[in-house]
């Protein structure tokens, strides 16, 4: 019978030339040796995605995440496999852990430019793009993106003067938006053309659109109250209460005229909709639940900032956006994962399993409280093993 590592690499050689059932097989015959490897459940998810067994393959990705959260390559797999599924957002969000844990393959970069472009996210698009340019300047990949960059910043700047005429002779509205839409999707835009945008597409009855626009005009510009006061107005039209108390919340605290209306707006909102917080908080651990992360901690943020003055929502708020945080941090998530499992197996008697998740712990938080008693854990283990070796080299 082969050994294990010949195995391996059999198997490793099979993928390798193509071979995908020969590979299938061969990584199969070595779970049964090592079925807590995650490095076996990545292949063997490898082999399955390169079949087109899209099921199979996710349960190995995800298989091999559970026993490792720091196997970068499970990430990559798994947002490939979502990408290929038009998962376009679950992608995005497998690639930017991947990101996290290793920043040096420079396809990440290209494929997140990729899966925002299609999001029709252009700032975060370029952002990416650009960070593959810094790696990879001479492949031809990067040559279509610079010649694209030229291209979309060229027309960019020809829509926003055609937009801005035909603003200025004030009767072709919709024509302006469909323009500043194609725009704004191809190339990064200004506050200022986001509030245009968002201001047609509120009187063309789009309260959802004239929202999200609204919301990039406050990125880009957090400091103007009118914007953060518009957003007030289409959230709770919109019937989003935490989310328009939040903007109000942020209005007020700028000076100006309307200071006192504002707020006198914020306090009959919340003296109105104290309890469907709550609800707003069930709506985040929702959006938890399907993996909508960057969704979650929005509005987690929102309610974090609300909860000065309601204080019902902030210990529930605070604790599921440290949930939040940590499932968008790979690395305090797989440090959370080691001292679990290290706890498990010390309590059940398996010590070498138990000092080496410890072990792994500590490479990845090293300073603490925490990582203190697991420095004692890992002393106490070492001297009872020693206590057990001693016991019986002294038995005749």
């Amino acid at each position: 019978m082969q050994d294990i590592e010949s195995l391996f690499s059999d198997a490793v050689a099979a993928y390798d030339r193509g071979e995908f059932q020969q590979a299938l097989a061969g990584f199969k015959e070595l779970l049964a040796f090592k079925p807590y490897a995650s490095e076996i459940h990545l292949n063997l998810g490898n082999v399955h995605f390169r079949l087109t067994e899209m099921e199979a393959a996710e349960n190995c990705f995800r298989k091999a995440i559970e026993l490792d959260p720091m196997e970068a390559n499970a990430y990559l797999g798994l947002g490939n496999l979502y990408f290929k599924q038009d998962k376009t957002e679950e992608a995005a969000n497998c690639w930017e852990i991947y990101k996290k844990l290793n920043r040096q393959n420079a396809n990440v970069w290209l494929n997140l430019g990729i899966a925002y472009d299609k999001l029709g996210e252009p700032v975060k698009a370029m952002e990416n793009y650009s960070i593959f340019l810094g790696l990879n300047p001479t492949s031809a990949e990067a040559t279509r993106i610079k010649q694209r960059f030229d291209g979309a910043r060229r027309m960019f700047e020809h829509n926003v003067k055609v937009a801005e005429g035909l603003l200025a002779r004030g009767n072709r509205q919709k024509q302006v938006m469909d323009i500043l839409q194609k725009a704004l999707a191809a190339y990064p835009g200004t506050a200022k053309m986001y509030k245009t945008y968002a201001s047609l597409l509120y009187q063309d009855g789009q309260a959802q659109e004239a929202l999200d626009a609204y919301r990039r005009a406050w990125e880009l510009k957090p400091d103007d109250p009118a914007v953060l006061v518009n957003l007030g107005v289409l959230y709770e039209k919109l019937g989003q209460p935490a989310q328009a108390l939040w903007a109000y919340f942020q209005a007020k605290s700028f000076p100006g005229r309307e200071q006192a209306k504002i707020a006198q707006r914020f306090e009959s909102l919340l003296a109105g909709h104290r309890a469907k917080l709550r609800e707003e908080l069930s709506r985040a651990q929702t959006l938890l639940r399907q993996g909508r992360l960057q969704q979650a901690e929005i509005l987690l943020n929102q309610l974090m900032q609300l909860s000065e003055v309601v204080s019902e929502v902030r210990k529930d708020t605070g604790e599921l956006l440290e949930r939040v945080q940590e499932a968008q941090d790979p690395v305090a998530k797989a440090a959370k994962t080691y001292l679990a499992k290290g706890r498990d197996a010390e309590t059940n008697g398996q010590f070498d399993q138990a000092m080496m998740h410890y072990n792994k712990y500590l490479s990845l938080k090293s300073s603490g409280e925490q990582a203190e008693d697991v420095r004692k854990r890992l002393a106490n283990i070492k001297t009872l093993m020693a206590a057990v070796v001693q016991s019986l080299l002294d038995k005749p």
